[in-house]
């Protein structure tokens, strides 16, 4: 497993390496409850709906972390990101983002995993999720914003 005390990664493959159950019947299992379930937050979906008024602004991609079966799996039944380009990593997505987007002058990554540790001119906007009530959006650093609701990340986007 990789993780930094913030992220677990589990593989899949070892995991199935110790059952003697037939891999596939797991496979079609996990697509047939994947087919009726909702891998997104109602905020979620919000925030999915004002992304095309922020295209001009941002070329709007989904970076998920995670053995890339599982990923595309919540990829495939998730028809509110189909129109956006997806990327699978297993490595951390602060890696992921200097091996991948070093040659961007800017992003933005809106993640439920705080302190991501990003290039200097990226921008991170972190869901805290633990928050029992809403919070005003705020900079808690320089370039790190902390929401408790992906639906303020709409507004932080047009200011950015």
């Amino acid at each position: 497993s990789l993780g930094s005390g913030k992220t677990l990664y589990i593989d899949f493959n070892t995991l199935m390496e110790d059952t003697n159950i037939e891999r596939q019947k797991i496979l079609d299992a996990l697509k047939n409850i994947s087919r009726n379930k909702s891998y997104l937050f109602d905020d979620a979906k919000i925030l999915l709906k004002a992304l095309p008024q922020l295209q001009d602004r941002f070329d709007v991609a989904i970076l998920t972390f995670g053995q890339t079966f599982f990923q595309q799996l919540k990829l495939d039944y998730t028809p509110e990101i189909k129109q956006y380009p997806a990327y699978i990593t297993d490595q951390l997505k602060t890696e992921y983002i200097k091996e991948n987007f070093a040659n961007r002058p800017s992003g933005v990554l809106v993640d439920d995993k705080p302190d991501q540790n990003l290039p200097n001119s990226w921008t991170e906007i972190n869901v805290d999720r633990r928050a029992s009530n809403h919070l005003q959006p705020e900079e808690i650093n320089d370039g790190i914003f902390r929401i408790t609701q992906l639906d303020d990340a709409i507004a932080l986007l047009h200011k950015i």
